[in-house]
């Protein structure tokens, strides 16, 4: 962020310590999920000897000429998704898929492909309604080594896209817990528990977009997310994350009020004094305001996308075995 935020710094500490203290909360995010009957606890092992036996039985042909085809497969897809045709995408990857079927690039990004496709046309089924399909590159993707916190959180996304709400929570349980440090993984955990009707779960959600903070301390959009989730909840930390806003669009605040001609100012000490006096009508009324005012600046969208990633940004764009490179040379 720009030096002129670093009267923000403070408040900035403040709030950190705050949330440390939440950490140690946030451990019941680790226990909140899904119970796995028996049979699905005990796939993992099971599935792990299948791949490993696909593996050793695939005869992989490494001659220069397919590798130059491999390589060019791979681009292609690449450039498909970029240009969102995901249906051709889905194809090349499949094609791409007879030549290295064990490649983990191949399998992540067919898994993207794929997701993508079903948000493009909301008639598609995942996969093509192939379910062998389906179970053998979301198995692959969970067992591989390269990035089992996306693996998991690409696998919420398509559980949520089907509204199986339970299994994508258990999903980014298990994405956070692969990767801590994945900060998209929190957030989407803490958004598919905002909605629900269990204020025990709606805490927990809390919890996890607090981590998210922790992850990144000068992210706009988290904050905001916050500050409404406090105002919804009637929470007078609500107060410090107004405080937190209010500093990191500082350097921003006058050439976004004369763009929508609001003081963002007044509304922050309303918003600030409401929540003193529990006045919460007036506080979610001016953190809704907020929100709107501040939702379309490049500022908030920018810090979005790093915790709403496009799909598209989480593709391997080289390929993780060295087979495929054998005949190179």
């Amino acid at each position: 962020m720009p030096d002129s935020k670093s009267g923000s710094k403070l408040l900035l500490i403040g709030a950190l310590w705050f949330l440390a203290i939440v950490f140690v909360a946030g451990l019941a995010w680790f226990r909140f999920g899904v119970e796995k009957p028996a049979d699905q606890a005990a796939q993992g092992p099971e599935l792990q000897k299948e791949v490993e036996e696909e593996a050793s039985g695939a005869e992989i042909d490494v001659s220069p000429e397919v590798v130059e085809r491999a390589e060019r497969l791979k681009n292609l897809a690449i450039a498909q998704i970029e240009n969102e045709r995901y249906a051709e995408a889905e194809k090349t990857l499949l094609e791409l898929r007879k030549l290295l079927p064990i490649e983990p690039l191949v399998e992540r990004n067919l898994f993207i492909a794929s997701l993508l496709h079903v948000q493009q046309d909301q008639g598609v089924l995942p996969f093509g309604g192939d379910q062998a399909l389906r179970d053998s590159v979301i198995g692959m993707n969970l067992e591989s080594a390269t990035g089992r916190g996306i693996s998991h959180y690409l696998l919420g996304q398509l559980h949520e896209m089907e509204r199986n709400i339970a299994e994508a929570v258990e999903d980014y349980r298990q994405s956070t817990i692969q990767d801590p440090e994945f900060a998209a993984a929190w957030y989407a955990g803490f958004q598919i528990s905002r909605s629900s009707r269990e204020e025990v779960v709606r805490r927990q959600g809390l919890v996890a977009l607090q981590r998210a903070i922790l992850l990144l301390p000068e992210n706009i959009f988290l904050f905001v997310e916050l500050m409404q989730a406090q105002s919804e909840a009637k929470d007078t930390s609500v107060e410090q994350s107004l405080k937190q806003v209010q500093g990191l669009i500082e350097p921003f605040r006058e050439e976004i009020g004369r763009f929508v001609q609001v003081d963002l100012s007044r509304l922050f000490i309303e918003a600030i004094q409401a929540a003193e006096g529990g006045d919460w009508g007036a506080v979610l009324r001016n953190v809704r305001i907020l929100t709107n005012v501040l939702r379309p600046q490049e500022i908030y969208q920018s810090d979005k996308g790093l915790v709403v990633p496009h799909l598209s940004s989480l593709m391997l764009r080289e390929f993780v075995n060295e087979l495929p490179r054998a005949a190179i040379g």
